[in-house]
């Protein structure tokens, strides 16, 4: 009786000694959830050969007027725990079309604030032009399109900076992401016809036909990665127009909407404006313009007229989106190109200076936030310098992969000192 007796004490002993340290494994838990909720952000390079390129005095992102403020407060709510999700969209020209510079920064937010999908994604191949990676949109239909560069008002651009339309009666559009997906946002015309979920695929449809864009948002039961997407013309009214996708997830995280079309300057998007207009229907917590290269060539290059079309942009924005602040990003140093006895030269082109520096002066008269990558990059020189180290494509104009990866790398870095600050 006696033994027994110290058995069942013993094993008391063991259910209280069990019970404490599990209560002090979860009380950890928690505190460590807490202080990783709660800690500074941090980012390494994903080269650190390429980052002794990055001038680290002026890689900062200038916010006198504290303009992000309200996006960096939403951003660690979600940190906490807060159920939201961030929109950025960022406005630009060819070196954001090729997706190189977004791709990475998508990734950085998905690690440090959750997964809320791959955001805006549009149909460039369809009209026969290059594309991000990270996703596919085919069609087994005839497409024609234009972009913002093709200044048609009979065929106008939507929010996308491009539209595609059919004269088929019949489409499909199969649509592919690296980022799994449950909710498709669509942006077409208002008589473009209902989209179709295949049979296997059970949905929830919900059209908003009077908005501009109209947008017809797909709620899906399932997360997917691929999904085919059908729509027939049944009314002689209507018509196959289509301007792009926003793939999401309905979890908390970040959004990063990339608009960028080849050889877009700020006129183009000023002789749109239904772009920025349209633009509401992202919710945008912050607007990136990476615009300027483009405006800088031409054997017309006027300061006064480039500054007038920067001007102009802003307040369009500043109309349209009052509350969102506008991130100005200034073009780096490149070259001009030209055939002198057979053979290519290249001499930097100073304008792209020039422009960099009416940018930031803009920046600073409408209180908005800048980020001067020109001089962060190295300045006047820095061309060869990022040419030398295999950073510039062969125009010396656009970068390689590695080179728009250091520039990702570079903004984040920028931004994730604005956000350790507040």
């Amino acid at each position: 009786m006696m033994k027994y007796s110290k058995m069942v004490k013993k094993t008391i002993y063991t259910v209280v000694f069990v019970a404490v340290l599990v209560s002090l494994t979860a009380s950890t838990t928690y505190l460590r959830k807490q202080q990783t909720t709660s800690e500074t952000l941090f980012h390494e390079y994903a080269s650190s050969q390429h980052a002794t390129l990055v001038h680290s005095t002026h890689n900062t992102i200038v916010d006198s007027a504290n303009r992000l403020t309200p996006l960096i407060n939403k951003l660690k709510r979600i940190k906490q725990g807060s159920y939201e999700v961030v929109s950025i969209v960022h406005i630009g020209d060819s070196h954001v079309q090729a997706g190189y510079i977004d791709e990475p920064i998508r990734q950085y937010f998905k690690r440090d604030f959750g997964d809320a999908g791959a955001g805006l994604i549009v149909p460039l191949k369809l009209i026969k032009t290059n594309q991000p990676l990270h996703f596919s949109i085919t069609s087994p239909n005839k497409w024609n399109g234009l972009t913002v560069i093709n200044d048609r008002k009979e065929d106008e651009v939507g929010l996308t900076g491009m539209r595609i339309s059919s004269n088929d009666k019949h489409i499909t559009f199969n649509i592919t992401s690296e980022y799994p997906f449950n909710t498709i946002r669509a942006f077409h015309h208002p008589l473009a016809p209902p989209l179709r979920l295949p049979n296997s695929i059970t949905g929830l449809f919900y059209d908003l036909p009077d908005s501009l864009p109209s947008l017809s948002t797909i709620y899906l039961n399932n997360s997917v990665t691929q999904i085919s997407l059908t729509a027939s013309i049944t009314e002689n009214q209507f018509h196959h127009t289509y301007y792009g996708f926003s793939l999401e997830t309905r979890d908390p995280g970040v959004l990063i909407h990339a608009i960028g079309i080849n050889s877009a300057a700020f006129a183009h998007y000023n002789n749109n404006p239904q772009i920025i207009n349209q633009l509401t229907a992202l919710s945008p917590d912050l607007i990136v313009v990476a615009l300027g290269t483009n405006d800088s060539f031409g054997n017309n290059y006027v300061a006064s007229s480039v500054q007038s079309q920067i001007a102009r942009f802003t307040d369009i924005c500043i109309a349209t989106l009052p509350n969102t602040p506008l991130l100005f990003v200034t073009p780096m140093e490149g070259c001009s190109s030209k055939i002198v006895k057979r053979k290519r030269t290249y001499s930097v082109n100073r304008n792209i200076a020039t422009t960099g520096e009416m940018i930031i002066q803009t920046a600073r008269n409408y209180s908005m936030p800048y980020w001067d990558l020109y001089n962060a990059a190295g300045g006047m020189g820095s061309n060869k310098c990022w040419t030398d180290q295999g950073l510039m494509g062969k125009d010396r104009l656009h970068l390689t992969i590695e080179g728009y990866t250091l520039q990702a790398d570079m903004w984040y870095e920028a931004f994730t000192e604005v956000y350790n600050m507040r």
